[in-house]
């Protein structure tokens, strides 16, 4: 994720010290996660379908990025079932294989049915504007205290 002005809005974190700034980088990319996270669950239920995909639509969650460095910020939205059996499969042969994965990009003879790129792909640019935005307000709202 690259955000325009980013150089500005990160003289303006590092100005505020680091616990400060990355309370401010945590709430704004939370936000922007709202918008991909929704489309996904959206596009699961209509790309995917049935049974499989309104599980999957369930379990897309937003995780923000564990080890951000200065100047790196990140939120994933990815299918986390931790601890369930729901999506895992196996192949006559006894292969053990990722069900999301497997629609996401295919296997064998069947064509991918990607819905977590479709989603990025139609939110990418709104995602961009709302992070930058509450960015940038977080850091004037605590500036001002």
């Amino acid at each position: 994720m690259k955000i325009d002005g980013a150089k500005e809005i990160e003289k303006m974190l590092d100005r505020l010290g680091t616990k400060v700034g990355k309370k401010v980088v945590k709430s704004a990319l939370k936000t922007a996660a709202k918008t991909p996270l929704a489309q996904a669950k959206s596009n699961a239920k209509g790309t995917v379908g049935g049974s499989m995909g309104g599980l999957i639509a369930k379990f897309v969650k937003a995780r923000m990025m564990s080890k951000m460095r200065k100047g790196n910020f990140g939120v994933a939205v990815e299918v986390s079932a931790k601890g369930n059996d729901y999506f895992v499969g196996y192949t006559s042969e006894g292969k053990r294989y990722y069900i999301p994965a497997a629609i996401e990009y295919g296997h064998d003879n069947v064509a991918p049915r990607s819905f977590m790129r479709n989603a990025w792909d139609v939110t990418k640019s709104k995602a961009f504007a709302i992070a930058t935005n509450h960015m940038r307000k977080g850091i004037e709202r605590v500036a001002k205290i």
